[in-house]
């Protein structure tokens, strides 16, 4: 399909370019400090690299006491080689970037258009809210865009187990997402989609 091949051109330029500005505001001091969650996190994954697993001196404690957020072990062999600060923002970048495919996937298969599909995709990724990501403190929540717009891609496909494969990875991302699971269950109530209506 034509439009998927732009809609990898445009997602993977999207990365570098955001990638590039968001580690050129890094490193001049104009983002990520306001907070001081980058500075948490940093040292979360820095301190798991170096065998203090998910320690923070800025909490005082091991992040598991603030919150659930095993993902961040993901990150870790990546820290081995690429800065940390810099490893963050390219995750939040590609998370946002990765979440757009089920978009994708979803209209097009609904719509059976693919230019309307390559079209809302991309503009899924230029909503403000995410744009803004790429130049603000990290937080992990960020991560958990790509788990949920698959699992609502599976949950419109009818298929259970790979959405509950999805919904349980993105639990793994920070406890807040367990709401959103309630609001998928509201939503299949509503849709009368009862758990044995689901393809495997």
């Amino acid at each position: 399909r034509w439009s998927l091949y732009v809609l990898y051109t445009i997602l993977l330029s999207y990365t570098a370019i955001f990638t590039a500005i968001a580690v050129w505001q890094y490193n001049r001091f104009l983002a990520g400090y306001e907070s001081g969650d980058l500075t948490i996190f940093e040292q979360v994954i820095y301190n798991t690299l170096h065998g203090r697993p998910f320690y923070s001196t800025v909490d005082g404690q091991n992040h598991f006491g603030v919150h659930h957020s095993p993902i961040l072990a993901l990150l870790v062999p990546f820290a081995a080689i690429v800065p940390v600060p810099y490893l963050l923002y390219a995750a939040t970048i590609i998370s946002i970037v990765v979440s757009a495919i089920p978009i994708y996937l979803i209209v097009q298969e609904q719509l059976g258009d693919d230019t309307l599909a390559m079209i809302l995709g991309v503009a899924y990724i230029m909503l403000p809210a995410f744009v803004g990501q790429a130049f603000q403190s990290f937080h992990e929540i960020n991560l958990v865009l790509p788990f949920l717009t698959f699992s609502f891609y599976y949950f419109v496909k009818e298929r259970f187990y790979a959405f509950l494969t999805m919904f349980v990875a993105g639990l793994m991302v920070k406890e807040d997402v367990s709401i959103t699971l309630f609001m998928f269950a509201v939503y299949a109530i509503i849709k009368k989609r009862a758990r044995i209506g689901f393809k495997i």
